[in-house]
């Protein structure tokens, strides 16, 4: 029986992994991104050939996304759209574009690996316990349909495996190391995809889990006598923060000075700004009639997180012009890959 429940799961595993495949990018066209986006993790893709999944599920995208359009007034359906559905259309707020990066938030307002966690979370509660085949293929089904409206960009399909790994590991009561996870789904997109290798967003996200992966614990540890609002987030922050900046810095040329601070500030109205999008989504799709209603709720967390980008962005130090260099971009992952290793080696020796 064991057998048959581990092939089902990998079974959605590998179909999910071969959408991926068929949605990635031509190797010609993999990596276009320019200079002017300044730290965007967006990349522009070309698409092969959709077959008729892709097809149906790209329509129902359009569909949301026209939904969202015709309710929601800018800049906040610019960020409904990138946070739920990945959809860049910062462009036509190029003002907003602007202070998101000047402040280091432009990642927020795409779909990253954050969203497949957060949409995990919310399908268990909903489907009740982990520990039930139906509801970890259930999960698992209700993820793949997410990663497919969202395009599977390569960090939703990081976290799509790892989660799909974790609610395996978690079904057999199995303790699983989050960075061996982490490390087999970058090696499994690897094999699929070669093309993977190339394409910015998927290094970005791989840096940011692994730096929460191996640095938010000690960071917690030497913070522990420490208490102030949005402790967590800082942590959260500055852990995914320490391995993303230098990569940004050599690809772009600059770095935000307050990115630490402001993403702390605001980290926690990104997962209501989603969930209440999404109810919101549904009701609109559903033609609610108390819509108006929903909608207000839904713009809380969302002028919330505008307010503080306007606010922060006017101070003078938030963003400045600092290019490393590739040795140095090298020497920087190896001294922290020397202190990692040295740490692990005296937790053994404990």
């Amino acid at each position: 029986m064991n057998r048959i429940n581990y092939s089902l799961v990998f079974m959605t595993l590998f179909v999910a992994l071969r959408l991926a495949a068929e949605y990635s990018l031509v190797k010609n066209d993999s990596s276009l991104i320019t200079p002017e986006q300044n730290g965007t993790y967006i990349e522009k893709r070309t698409k092969k050939e959709q077959g008729p999944v892709l097809a149906l599920t790209d329509s129902l995208r359009q569909k949301i996304a026209s939904a969202v359009r015709t309710q929601i007034h800018s800049p906040y359906r610019e960020l409904i759209l990138g946070m739920f559905l990945g959809i860049d259309e910062l462009d036509k707020i190029t003002g907003f574009k602007d202070r998101l990066k000047t402040v280091g938030l432009i990642h927020v307002v795409v779909v990253s690996g954050f969203n497949i966690s957060l949409v995990a979370q919310t399908i268990f509660k909903l489907v009740g316990s982990r520990y039930e085949l139906k509801n970890v293929l259930a999960a698992e089904l209700l993820l793949l349909l997410y990663a497919l409206l969202t395009g599977f960009e390569p960090p939703v399909v990081r976290a799509l495996i790892m989660a799909s790994v974790l609610m395996l590991g978690k079904y057999y009561g199995r303790k699983v190391s989050m960075l061996e996870v982490l490390l087999f789904s970058a090696l499994v997109m690897l094999a699929v995809n070669p093309i993977y290798i190339e394409s910015l967003s998927f290094q970005l996200s791989f840096l940011c889990t692994l730096g929460l992966v191996c640095f938010s614990g000690p960071l917690q540890a030497r913070l522990i006598k420490l208490s102030f609002l949005f402790k967590e987030d800082l942590i959260t922050t500055l852990a995914a923060q320490s391995l993303v900046w230098p990569l940004i810095s050599y690809h772009f040329g600059n770095v935000s000075f307050i990115s630490p601070l402001v993403n702390a500030l605001v980290l926690w109205t990104v997962p209501l700004a989603t969930i209440l999008s999404s109810v919101f989504i549904i009701l609109t799709l559903l033609q609610f009639p108390l819509l108006q209603v929903v909608g207000l709720i839904v713009y809380i967390p969302l002028r919330i997180f505008t307010y503080v980008v306007d606010y922060f962005s006017k101070v003078s130090f938030a963003n400045v012009t600092f290019k490393i260099s590739l040795p140095i971009l090298a020497g920087y992952y190896g001294i922290l890959l020397f202190f990692l290793i040295r740490e692990k080696i005296g937790q053994r020796g404990v």
